[in-house]
């Protein structure tokens, strides 16, 4: 059957699909040919697969395999062995087809190293060890599977090469279709182009190939052995999971993340004593990028394993989809499986009923996650689920990430949860206007007040957030553009003279487009991309970030940005509303491995979505909201390795300087600017130089 035929989906996740079967399995069955990158790689996935790779062999097809750590003392003891059955190649493939055809699933599972040695005898299995040559980790996680008539089938995501990677853990990946053409031409295809050139190993400067098993390779293992906190090669994987390990979903503290040893932080440890002797009330405000997740989530299982009797829902309330991904994941490391629930209810309200209901009547105390998209959490389906978990009598935990998103809501609309704890780094406005003072207010009466605070500052003074330059480049409004703000400047006047805030309002939104659009920021930008000459893991924000839609003066605007950087010959991609999720996640992905230089983001990344790679950050359009400075300023100071110092490049708009200085009408403008000017440059590592340039600027219009 040709790959067409399957029906194969854009975007496949543990949640939602049974990947082994509804896509590797069904894939490679019909596939003449496989190929992949991983980081790890285990045997055990060979025997889940088996079906599909029954098909691969039958079809004459064969698999090829790049990885980059983590292979165990026994698959690594039948590789050797399949490699010296080589020369009875063909004794080895009947031996592999006997294996695959005539054993159970069950018992498939305690044949895993056989498979793995006779497709390595039989040659229809070749392995290659990927080595960084700066001692960091090979970490691409792609395939690509051809089938008949030149059909190819690329999936790209946080899958590894074995069975936690498609099954026991959180994970997704997204897929490209080679008869999807534009979008295969633009993601598909280079992860085949790239994985060619990865095996042929034509002429990489950043990584090192051997071919496995080779003696060449024993003596990498025992080196890179020497300089990792665990063995690559000399000890089996202490986590290898076993399929029984699958009904432990049990939530626990874990005692390592990512290699490292997990520590909770001494301010994060006070926030949640604040949050208790506020009887399990308030809100954390909390820098951007300083781990209010991994505290939030650290305190709900800390809640449940205090629960005697009974259960506990945990309902986290966040922005957009990609958010509840990035929880799930965070989730996933506290060994808990959570229901995201967005889009078409059909598609998780059955889920979280049968959780619900499943767990009221277990006498086992039970942990039930459901991490919901804010459209969802305000309809009346996410309603019924909450009348649910109050019929059976559940305690009931709301999580409101990005909590400041209520201060407009009908707070009855919100969870009807005994605990809550809502997470911003800017909860409230804090102004003296009564539709802002109205706002607060409605965020206090449901979460309480902030109880607990962890500032920008402190964090970066401890490490927790990454230290910065702050590079402001100023420019001028042009003539034409001067009188236009003066002319919407005095309608404003009126307007709010009338009491007409609505209408007034609207033109203000006219008025900082007129700002965000000003003709020299473009010229000034392709200066600074010319000097800046192709750097990795730089974010672009386009736009104001104002208002709910994208205008077209903000399309515009990413036009012009994005025909700027491809001039230069930057691989550059936008990150705005208008695409969708999955392609969203595969430029993430793209972003943090180098495939691009940089994203041009409008609103999509102003709050929450975490891209710790980011090292340049390029403001060529803000708001006048303190929330949006402080939201962008930690999106971009968060901590990744190979990360010491971030830098900040802001443009900062000032009154022409050959028309008269009008006070009165002009000085807003500058006194705006400076704001956000002040908010950027009172933490950074050159704040006293950058204040001298600015009092330089601003002597002129004295």
């Amino acid at each position: 059957m040709s790959l067409r035929a399957l029906n194969i989906k854009k975007t496949y996740n543990t949640e939602e699909d049974n990947i082994l079967e509804d896509f590797y399995i069904k894939a490679l069955s019909n596939a003449i040919e496989y190929r992949r990158n991983t980081f790890t790689f285990s045997s055990h996935l060979l025997a889940y697969a088996a079906r599909g790779l029954d098909g691969l062999i039958k079809s004459d097809g064969d698999m090829k395999l790049v990885f980059g750590d983590n292979i165990n003392a026994d698959d690594y003891e039948r590789m050797l062995s399949g490699q010296k059955h080589q020369k009875f190649k063909d004794d080895c493939l009947k031996k592999l087809q006997q294996v695959l055809s005539e054993c159970s699933q069950d018992r498939l599972f305690h044949h895993r190293l056989e498979i793995l040695e006779w497709m390595i005898g039989s040659k229809k299995l070749k392995v290659k060890f990927a080595r960084m040559k700066n001692d960091k980790s090979f970490h691409p996680k792609t395939g690509v599977i051809y089938g008949q008539n030149d059909e190819r089938v690329v999936f790209k995501g946080s899958g590894n090469e074995t069975l936690g990677g498609l099954d026991l853990n959180w994970e997704e990946f997204d897929v490209f279709k080679s008869w999807d053409k534009e979008i295969y031409k633009s993601y598909g295809q280079v992860v085949e182009d790239r994985f060619k050139k990865f095996w042929d190993n034509d002429g990489s400067s950043k990584v090192d190939y051997f071919t496995v098993p080779s003696e060449d390779l024993e003596a990498v293992f025992k080196e890179s052995s020497k300089k990792k906190s665990r063995s690559v090669l000399l000890k089996p994987k202490p986590k290898e999971l076993e399929i029984a390990s699958k009904t432990d979903l049990t939530p626990r503290v874990p005692k390592y993340i990512n290699g490292k040893e997990f520590r909770f932080r001494d301010y994060q440890s006070d926030a949640l004593k604040a949050w208790k002797r506020s009887d399990y009330r308030g809100i954390f405000e909390h820098a951007t990028g300083s781990g209010k997740t991994i505290t939030a989530i650290y305190g709900m299982v800390r809640m449940y394993e205090s629960i005697k009797k009974g259960h506990l829902v945990g309902i986290i309330g966040v922005p957009y989809q990609i958010l509840a991904e990035q929880w799930a994941e965070e989730c996933s490391l506290f060994n808990i499986n959570p229901i995201i629930c967005y889009g078409e209810s059909k598609h998780w309200v059955t889920n979280a009923r049968n959780r619900i209901i499943e767990a009221s009547s277990s006498e086992v105390s039970k942990l039930i996650v459901l991490i919901v998209v804010n459209k969802s959490l305000l309809s009346e389906k996410f309603r019924e689920i909450n009348n649910l978990i109050k019929d059976k009598n559940m305690g009931c935990l709301f999580i409101g990430d990005e909590c400041h998103e209520y201060r407009s809501s009908n707070i009855e609309n919100l969870p009807d949860a005994r605990y809550r704890l809502g997470l911003s780094a800017t909860p409230f406005d804090n102004k003296d206007s009564s539709i802002s003072i109205s706002r607060d207010e409605n965020l206090r009466l449901f979460f309480n007040d902030t109880i607990d605070r962890f500032p920008l500052k402190k964090a970066i003074e401890n490490n927790y957030l990454c230290k910065y330059e702050y590079k402001p480049i100023y420019i001028n409004l042009s003539e034409d553009e001067q009188e236009e703000y003066l002319r919407l400047s005095k309608i404003i006047a009126a307007l709010l003279d009338d009491k007409n805030i609505e209408d007034a309002q609207k033109i203000q939104g006219q008025r900082a487009r007129l700002i965000g659009s000003a003709d020299e920021k473009f010229l000034k930008l392709k200066i600074l991309i010319k000097k800046l000459n192709k750097p990795t893991h730089t974010l672009i924000f386009s736009g104001d970030g104002k208002s709910e839609g994208i205008s077209e003066s903000e399309i515009k605007d990413k036009r012009r940005i994005l025909n700027i950087l491809r001039e230069e010959n930057w691989m550059v991609e936008e990150f705005t509303a208008e695409v969708d999720s999955n392609m969203r996640r595969s430029r993430i992905n793209d972003f943090k491995d180098e495939t691009l230089n940089a994203l041009v983001a409008i609103k999509v990344l102003d709050q929450g979505i975490n891209i710790p790679a980011i090292k340049t950050a390029i403001i060529v359009a803000s708001s006048r909201s303190k929330r949006q400075y402080i939201q962008r300023l930690g999106r971009i100071l968060r901590t990744s390795e190979n990360k010491k110092l971030s830098t900040v490049y802001d443009f900062i708009v000032l009154p022409n300087k050959n028309l008269s200085f009008k006070k009165d009408s002009l000085s807003s403008l500058i006194e705006k600017e400076k704001e956000r000017f002040d908010e950027f440059s009172k933490n950074a590592e050159n704040r006293d130089e950058v204040n001298k340039e600015l009092n330089k600027e601003l002597n002129f219009y004295k």
